[in-house]
């Protein structure tokens, strides 16, 4: 299931039983897919990144790199969890 199929789920969107589901359900995911663009401008607009909570072998090379093999993959990556769970939470207006 792709993120834009789970917002759907998430956010549900009653089929009023005008036209055919199929219908329905391709304008509940295109409206999840502009929701979703849109977030992700105005968050990035404000300072914010999505990223990934855990780390990718890519991302602990780049960081090796950075560090010039100062320090091993394994620190690199507690480091890592440290930062994203002393960054702030999005808060999320309502």
């Amino acid at each position: 299931m792709t993120i834009i199929e789970k917002v759907v789920q998430e956010i549900g969107g009653l089929w009023d039983g005008r036209g055919t589901l199929e219908k329905h359900k391709e304008r509940q995911l295109c409206r999840a897919g502009i929701a979703i663009a849109a977030v992700l401008k105005i968050t990035s607009e404000e300072g914010w990144r999505l990223v990934r909570i855990g780390t990718t072998e890519e991302m602990v090379l780049a960081g090796d790199v950075a560090g010039l093999g100062a320090l091993p993959g394994d620190v690199i990556e507690d480091i890592y969890r440290a930062m994203l769970a002393a960054a702030p939470e999005f808060e999320v207006d309502e």
